[in-house]
């Protein structure tokens, strides 16, 4: 089955105008937006105990790593209907900023579709987007009791080369997509961040 719009491919590319922004939003890590109560959420690193901070999106709640920032400004006026975007602070121009981009999208089409029917097409749209292999499919995983799917890409952008995480789940009727990125280096660290955002998924 096709679903139309489909946004996850635009919305890997769209993370890309985060990297070297620097900490240009006055958003501090235990107000994560209006409305958004702090919470300290745990995950596990090799290091030990690390913290985050709870936001509240549109029909769900979830973790971002702990210092992260409110970065939809500088998302403001695309196409692409994006309901969280929040990044590490950067420290140069030059230097990839991690973030998570999460868009919300309920077309009438989705109406009575199970996720595993949207995989591939997701993945396939993803690449093609970014003229990057497709990615394989990996593990399933649930996102606070419901289906999801997810997949990596690894691309280079310039001189950088940067690891992109996606995950996607249906929920009453509207695909969710996170896109977690980072730099190449920092892939460690991405999947860390991937898993405290999936370990702090609450459906409201």
């Amino acid at each position: 089955m096709r679903v139309h719009p489909l946004v996850p491919g635009l919305a890997v590319g769209l993370v890309l105008a985060l990297g070297g922004c620097g900490s240009d939003d006055e958003e501090t890590t235990t107000s994560a937006s209006t409305g958004t109560t702090a919470a300290q959420s745990a995950s596990t690193t090799a290091s030990g105990a690390t913290s985050g901070t709870e936001i509240t999106g549109t029909g769900y709640r979830t973790t971002v790593p702990q210092g992260w920032q409110d970065a939809s400004a500088r998302t403001a006026g695309t196409a692409i209907r994006i309901d969280k975007t929040y990044a590490e602070p950067g420290t140069s121009a030059s230097e990839f900023a991690a973030n998570v981009v999460i868009i919300r999208e309920n077309p009438a089409s989705l109406k009575g579709v199970k996720i595993e029917q949207l995989e591939k097409q997701l993945r396939e749209q993803a690449a093609t987007s970014l003229s990057a292999p497709v990615p394989d499919a990996e593990d399933p995983l649930k996102l606070d009791g419901d289906d999801a799917v997810r997949w990596t890409l690894r691309r280079t952008q310039g001189d950088q080369e940067l690891v992109q995480r996606q995950i996607a789940s249906i929920h009453d009727d509207a695909l969710y997509t996170v896109t977690v990125s980072t730099a190449a280096d920092d892939d460690a660290d991405g999947e860390q961040h991937a898993q405290t955002i999936i370990d702090g998924w609450k459906w409201e």
